[in-house]
């Protein structure tokens, strides 16, 4: 079985990347956790960091306080935030704001299971 450590590395630099082709936008100061309103209503503060636990949960799901103290939780912190405020501003209303959020946690999810599949084999064909 592969340590736990390891495998956050190896998922922290798989979105690393995924985050750093998926931002197009030229400044990340401008990227402020406030509320937002649409027509079809509004996503308070509240709201968003909690959405952004959950997407961090699905990131790395953790109950653990001393991991939350590691440096490099920082790092996927501030990843995550920049993922939920790139989806924000994407987003032309609440609805499509909760379905982008889904397709993302989704799209983390299958990346995940890609990477946990693929490790699993690689390790059984070591073995043989």
């Amino acid at each position: 079985m592969v340590p736990q450590s390891s495998l956050f590395f190896i998922l922290f630099f798989i979105f690393i990347y995924s985050a750093m082709t998926a931002i197009t936008d030229k400044k990340m100061d401008d990227l402020q956790t406030k509320d937002v309103t649409w027509m079809d209503g509004s996503v308070s503060i509240d709201l968003r960091n909690n959405l952004i636990e959950k997407l961090l949960h699905t990131i790395y799901p953790t109950s653990d306080p001393i991991n939350l103290k590691d440096e490099r939780m920082h790092v996927l912190v501030t990843y995550v935030k920049t993922i939920e405020q790139v989806i924000c501003r994407r987003a032309n209303s609440k609805s499509e704001y909760y379905h982008l959020l889904a397709e993302k946690m989704y799209e983390i999810n299958k990346e995940l299971e890609e990477t946990k599949k693929r490790r699993i084999y690689k390790y059984k064909s070591l073995k043989s």
